[in-house]
């Protein structure tokens, strides 16, 4: 039995991902690379599971749309900030199998 579960996340309208919090912030600050093997491991799992709080398809962006990539809110000692994510590494660290 293939049984999936999405991790809690919202879905949050494309005007919350602009550009001051584009340059807010950025996987870096997760201590994260942006490398799939480091975002799909363990801790980067546990990493964006803890400080997401939302996401938008990134093509239905009014700021630096792209497509085939997942926009993700992060809130972080105060203060917002979003990356991308590919579409493969958001199923990856969101949909749990």
């Amino acid at each position: 039995m293939n049984l999936k579960r999405k991790i809690q996340l919202e879905k949050l309208d494309p005007a919350c991902f602009h550009w001051r919090n584009w340059s807010a912030g950025s996987i870096h600050d997760l201590g994260l690379c942006c490398r799939f093997l480091d975002i799909i491991s363990a801790k980067g799992k546990k990493t964006l599971r803890k400080y997401a709080i939302g996401y938008c398809l990134s093509e239905n962006l009014y700021c630096r749309p792209r497509i085939n990539e997942v926009a993700i809110m992060c809130f972080k000692e105060g203060g917002y900030f979003w990356f991308h994510l590919r579409k493969k590494e958001f199923e990856i660290v969101f949909i749990v199998q």
